[in-house]
């Protein structure tokens, strides 16, 4: 009964842990927003929880501090002077492109980061140029992604909106499966010291 209870809170605190690992910030969270390389950007929640993210809008600038407006598959830009909200859903290209770069399947460079965010920007309407938008979906024909992947509508302090960035976690049952795993390979390896 012991070992029953060991194992059950065991595996409740690695969903604890493990939940938190996924979860995308929420409208109202205020976000630290640093420039990377080549177009990548750190967002940081204030309880430090981390996400890399590329930029939606090629020409539009963030303070240090930003708001989350809105949390989802569209872009919610500026109130226009009739008080309605433009809606930019972000394509499935640009979540498979987000995607495949944080697998590595383009590798981690300044080079692969900074072609990944042109794609993204040509992928978004946001420049004319396709050439890597081309090259890093050549026979691509699934752009289905099995992360979480979300565009973060970002305003200042005072209500305006400043950029959309692109953020993803790794699909929930991926991180539960990795978690079990470093769990049974503490319980195997506690059992041999045993011994």
């Amino acid at each position: 009964m012991k070992k029953l209870i060991k194992i059950s809170l065991m595996l409740g605190l690695v969903l604890l842990l493990a939940g938190n690992a996924w979860a995308f910030p929420v409208v109202g969270d205020q976000l630290t927003v640093t420039h990377g390389n080549s177009g990548v950007y750190d967002v940081i929640e204030q309880d430090s929880t981390h996400y890399v993210a590329f930029c939606l809008d090629r020409d539009r600038h963030f303070g240090p501090t930003s708001i989350v407006y809105a949390v989802g598959d569209t872009v919610y830009n500026d109130l226009q002077a009739d008080t309605s909200v433009i809606n930019d859903p972000v394509g499935q290209d640009t979540f498979w492109l987000y995607q495949s770069y944080m697998t590595g399947l383009f590798g981690y460079g300044d080079i692969e980061r900074n072609q990944v965010q042109q794609a993204i920007w040509f992928a978004e309407q946001e420049i004319d140029n396709s050439s890597w938008y081309d090259s890093l979906t050549f026979g691509v024909v699934d752009f289905s992604t099995t992360w979480n992947i979300a565009a973060l509508s970002l305003e200042d302090a005072q209500g305006t909106f400043k950029q959309a960035m692109l953020i993803g976690t790794p699909e929930p049952a991926s991180m539960l499966l990795f978690g079990m795993g470093l769990l049974g390979f503490a319980g195997i390896t506690r059992r041999k010291i045993r011994r």
